[in-house]
Order: structure tokens, then C-alpha cells, then sequence
């Protein structure tokens, strides 16, 4: 079942000419599954050269003409998730179930790219003078090589490469070692569907040199990596030297943290499932019984080690660069304590937007963007509770009192101001959502609130 390992290079799969090769092993039980050929630097250059005269006609294809080969891609996808999914499943170890479900998911994006790759649309731009026109538009920037990992060694590759492929790009795909024939079906699977030879390479062997010799190449014009942040950042280091556009997606370090009184159902078990899968991100707390929101509170703020600390909400799951974009802020402004955003507020019942959170409903034009712990006292809760960040400091547990019975949100970031001496920040941009029923404060209260006109600057 498992397949003789090939790299794909010019429309042919073809032999490493590397001095080194090693084995691909089976992580369930150790065993040999095939040996995985070592590229050379002559591999490469091949590579190298038959993406880059491959460009030169592609980039020229109708992107009705890339559209329809991204839907056979997307036919022949479903027609082998199968065998696909049990080959991934030898090499990678998830249960087969998962292996063919991750392939089958990448069917509906070859379709979605199908349909965006003729949707690629410059624009006019209006001239100051009015005999000039003038127009940008959108064009594939050329060679691209991607690096992909190994736990979703399907679905990672190829969003990297059906992106580029639907753009009009050439692509040169470095799998991981430990899972090789994910990559190369995905190969046969381009190769079946029509695309032309030189469109889609995919070179194995070592990392290090391959990496370090492509990236360097005149020809590469960017590169996609996911992996850990140590071997990004010598990427982006290289990419940096060689003035390469980069994207990537590198490794977390942010724990989750979950009480087992959660709910009722089969969660606690489920945490202990997950807490065994990954012990390094996962750190469950574990009591007799709920001792109450305060309480549980004050248990979690003695857990956390992160450098900043935030309220979670289900819009703030579904919005990670939210989160994420609070803490780039943060990390870019050292002298802020405290941060906040805009959010859109939204009928729970028709999902239409009312107002914006900060702008309409509390008037911000009475705070500043950046404001203090009086500011917080005098206008009351300007910022909405799940939408704060602050760094974590060595009183943070002293910020629920043992006494407190009931968290009030506002209350809490006060305390925290105070012992953070904080200034707080206003991000303008819409960077979540506010459930609220449309008449919660009545049916006029929208168009006649008011605040007083005292202000502290």
C-alpha cells in the first residue's frame, strides 16, 4: 500500500542524486516503510529551472483555464481520500478516520480557489489630471517555495500550493521527511488533472541545505513556511538577505486552561483525553467541587503564566487574530499597560449590526486614546469586558479578593489598573463582535443616550 518514495520534478517522478537517503518510519510500530531519495544541488537547479520557464506560460493561462484544473484536482481528491487517507495514516499515525477527512477537506479548497483564482481583479484609481488613467492590477509573483510539516502533511501543503497554482504561480514544495508520500499523491493528483509540467515541483531530503539553497536562488520570489519559530526565524533571516517576501505560520506557546466543572456532560473526561494528547499545552485544574466564579477565578489568575492576560469569550475562539493583534500591540508599545478595541454590536436575533461598541453606544469622544485608571472610575465601562488585554504583573491574584462573592468585569480591570499604574489604550478597529437583543435597553435607547460633558483630559 504504501508507495516507492519519488521526487516530482519537470512533470516526471524521478530518483535523488543526494549522497544520503534515510528510512520513513511507521510511528506505530517502528517499522520501515520505504526509503525517502536526498535531493541534490543538480536536483534542485532542475527544479528550479523547470518552475521558472513553467512560469512564463502559466502566469499567461486564463484564469478560467486554472480554475478548471483546480475542480479536477477536486474530483480526483474525493475519488482517492481513501487509499490517500490510509497512506497518510501509516506514515503520520492519526486514526484513518481523521488521515481521509483532512484529505476530503482539501477537495473544498481546490473549489474555493477555483472560484477566487477568476476573481483576481485590479482596480482604477482616480488621477488628478484628466488626461491620465490609471489602473493597477494584480500579477503572480513568480516562483514560490513552500515548506510543509508533518502533522497535517495533506491539508498544510497543499493550501500553500493550491493558492499560488490558482494565482498563477509556480510552486516548489519541500514536505517533511517523516511524511513524504502525503506530498508525492498530492503530485500524482496535480500531474492526473492536467497540470502542466514544471508547474508544481516537490523536492525531499535535507532541510537545511535545500532550504538555504532555494531560498538563495535568483529565481525564488517567495517563500511559505510552517514549522517551529526557531527554524522560521532562520528563514526569514535568509529570506531578509536575499530581499524574499515570506509568510508564515509558526509554533504556539500559549497554554489552555479548562476547570473540569466546565459542565455536566462527558467534558471532563474529554479534557483528561486532551490533557494526555498534548501535556505541554494543555494544563486542566482540578477541584472536588465549585467553589464559586470567585473562587475559580482567583484558582485560574494563580495559574497563569503568560506575559498577558485576557477574558476569552465563544466571538473571541472564533476571532484568534483578535487576540492576536492585541498582543502585536502590546508587544510593539512598550509603555502601555492595558488595551482595548472596537467591536461591532449585533442583533442575537437577526445578526443585524446596531452599533459600534465603544463609538455609538459609549460615546468614546470622552475618553481619550490613551486613558488612566480615572478615566475607567468616572466613565464607567467603556471598554467591553471581553475585549481587554493587560500584562500580567505579581499582584494579579490580588486583584479578587477571598472575601468576593461576585466578579464584576469592570471592577477587575480597575484593580488591575491600580496596581499597574496603567494607561490603557483604544484600538479603533473592529476586532470582534457584541451579541445584545436589540431592545435590552429599550426601544429608544440607541438614538438617546447621553453622557455628561465633563471630561478628564
Amino acid at each position: 500500500m504504501y508507495p516507492n518514495l519519488k521526487m516530482y520534478i519537470g512533470g516526471q517522478f524521478v530518483d535523488g542524486h543526494g549522497e544520503s537517503s534515510q528510512s520513513v518510519m511507521n510511528p506505530s510500530n517502528n517499522e520501515v516503510l520505504a526509503t525517502l531519495p536526498y535531493a541534490s544541488e543538480s536536483d534542485l537547479d532542475r527544479a528550479l529551472e523547470s518552475s521558472e520557464q513553467a512560469f512564463r506560460l502559466w502566469k499567461k493561462e486564463p484564469a478560467v483555464e486554472r480554475s478548471r484544473i483546480l475542480r479536477k484536482v477536486a474530483e480526483l481528491i474525493r475519488e482517492r481520500a481513501e487509499n490517500t487517507g490510509r497512506v497518510l495514516t501509516l506514515e503520520q499515525g492519526k486514526p484513518v478516520r481523521e488521515a481521509i477527512g483532512e484529505v476530503l477537506s482539501c477537495a473544498e479548497h481546490a473549489e474555493w480557489h477555483a472560484e477566487e483564482c477568476r476573481r483576481i481583479y485590479g482596480r482604477v484609481i482616480p488621477s488628478r489630471k484628466s488626461n491620465v488613467q490609471q489602473t493597477a492590477l494584480k500579477e503572480p509573483i513568480g516562483v514560490c517555495v513552500a515548506f510543509s510539516p508533518w502533522n497535517f502533511p495533506f491539508s498544510q501543503a497543499f493550501r500553500k500550493v493550491v493558492a499560488a497554482i490558482g494565482a498563477g504561480c509556480t510552486v516548489i514544495l519541500k514536505g517533511s521527511s517523516d511524511t513524504p508520500a502525503s506530498v508525492m499523491l498530492m503530485a500524482q493528483i496535480f500531474h492526473d488533472a492536467g497540470l502542466p509540467k514544471g508547474v508544481f515541483n516537490v523536492v525531499s531530503g535535507d532541510s537545511g541545505m535545500i532550504s538555504e539553497y532555494l531560498i538563495r536562488s535568483p529565481i525564488v520570489q517567495k517563500i511559505s513556511f510552517t514549522g517551529s519559530t526557531p527554524v522560521g526565524r532562520k528563514l526569514a533571516s535568509l529570506a531578509g538577505a536575499n530581499m524574499k517576501r515570506c509568510t508564515m505560520e509558526l509554533g504556539g506557546h500559549a497554554p489552555v486552561i479548562v476547570c473540569d466543572d466546565a459542565s455536566t456532560d462527558k467534558t471532563p473526561a474529554l479534557i483528561a483525553t486532551l490533557e494526555t494528547l498534548f501535556p505541554n499545552k494543555l494544563n486542566a485544574i482540578y477541584k472536588p467541587e465549585n467553589q464559586g466564579l470567585a473562587a475559580n477565578m482567583r484558582t485560574l489568575l494563580a495559574a497563569a503564566k503568560g506575559e498577558y492576560i485576557a477574558y476569552l469569550d465563544g466571538d473571541d475562539i472564533a476571532l484568534p487574530s483578535k487576540l492576536q493583534r492585541q498582543v502585536d500591540y502590546l508587544d510593539t508599545h512598550n509603555d502601555c499597560h492595558m488595551v482595548y478595541h472596537e467591536s461591532d454590536m449585533f442583533d442575537s436575533v437577526t445578526d443585524r449590526t446596531i452599533k459600534l461598541y465603544s463609538k455609538d453606544f459609549y460615546n468614546w469622544s470622552y475618553i481619550p486614546a490613551r486613558s488612566t485608571i480615572e478615566h475607567m472610575i468616572q466613565y464607567g465601562t467603556y471598554m467591553q469586558a471581553s475585549s481587554v488585554m493587560f500584562r500580567n504583573h505579581s499582584n494579579l491574584s490580588k486583584t479578587v479578593s477571598p472575601k468576593c462573592k461576585i466578579i464584576f468585569d469592570y471592577a477587575f480591570y480597575i484593580n488591575n489598573a491600580g496596581y499597574l499604574q496603567a494607561t490603557v489604550d483604544f484600538i479603533p478597529e473592529v476586532l470582534g463582535r457584541y451579541r445584545i437583543h436589540e431592545n435590552s435597553f429599550g426601544p429608544v435607547s440607541y438614538t438617546h443616550l447621553t453622557l455628561p460633558t465633563k471630561r478628564i483630559v
